[in-house]
């Protein structure tokens, strides 16, 4: 976030006219970047730019600022920053594991702000958002869908889902108390014009509550937890503590190694009519 943040400075500070940001994307489209572009209720003037510019907190989030966190040199990140300005065509992508710790909650909305910033929103060859295989990264619906009669696989289950933040899954397996992120599945895929709906039910005004679950088992998939998530010493300590861990792949991760069974499971090429997300860019594959 240093980076991106030092490089939104760089935009404030070289543009002369309009040369780097995009003025009138900012005006139509955004809200909150300065004191002229609050929202209507909003109970205070503190805006972006003038965090950016150290009006808050003393420090202005300058590249030698990002510099002494990041180890990337001042020099690349104003280069960089030049070539974020409004006149190229500019795909902001982010990895998802990049907000798999601690404190990044507002990953996502500093690389929008950054994008934003250059207009790199809703225009050919231009957008902003995670590599998120299927999806269009500017929030958009999925670009490829199974066909009508759904994918091939288990359906239904035993009970509702209960996803657990990525930071927090070692501490529920514990039993410790942890956010339940069910929002993320009823907006996944939403689109920019069903998202409103998809949460209606949703108070977005509270916090949610924290909970606890029994977890008496793991069964690990693709995801790779070991490897993808914070705390590995503390990951191989949970699946330990379990009664039992069953995990499926056709790798050996570090998840499989500390598993009880592996499962054995086809790859996609040994699969007739597979659906496949290999590379990022899912294919449908016909039957031979």
């Amino acid at each position: 976030m240093a980076a991106m943040m030092a490089m939104s400075y760089v935009l404030l500070e070289e543009d002369k006219d309009g040369s780097l940001i995009d003025w009138d994307f900012l005006d139509r489209c955004c809200l909150g970047q300065d004191k002229d572009h609050m929202p209507a209720d909003v109970k205070t003037d503190e805006n972006y730019f003038d965090y950016l510019r150290g009006e808050y907190d003393g420090v202005a989030k300058t590249p030698e600022w990002a510099e002494k966190i990041t180890g990337i040199p001042a020099d690349t990140l104003r280069e960089v920053a030049r070539i974020l300005g409004k006149d190229n065509n500019v795909a902001v992508l982010s990895s998802w594991a990049s907000a798999r710790t601690y404190d990044t909650d507002q990953l996502p909305q500093t690389a929008i702000c950054m994008a934003a910033m250059g207009g790199h929103i809703g225009k050919s060859g231009n957008c902003v958002g995670p590599t998120a295989w299927n999806h269009t990264n500017n929030f958009g619906p999925r670009l490829v869908k199974v066909g009508s009669s759904g994918p091939n696989g288990a359906t239904g289950g035993t009970g509702k889902a209960t996803m657990v933040c990525d930071t927090q899954v070692w501490n529920a397996v514990f039993g410790e108390p942890f956010n339940p992120t069910n929002i993320f599945n009823t907006l996944n895929g939403a689109g920019p014009n069903g998202w409103k709906d998809a949460i209606a039910d949703y108070d977005l005004s509270k916090r949610v509550d924290y909970i606890t679950a029994p977890v008496k088992m793991i069964w690990t998939t693709n995801k790779a937890k070991l490897t993808t998530c914070e705390g590995a010493k503390k990951g191989v300590e949970a699946f330990r503590s379990v009664e039992f861990v069953v995990a499926q792949g056709h790798f050996l991760t570090a998840s499989n190694k500390y598993a009880d069974i592996v499962l054995p499971i086809t790859t996609n090429w040994e699969r007739e009519g597979a659906y496949v997300w290999e590379g990022y860019m899912p294919r449908a594959m016909p039957k031979p």
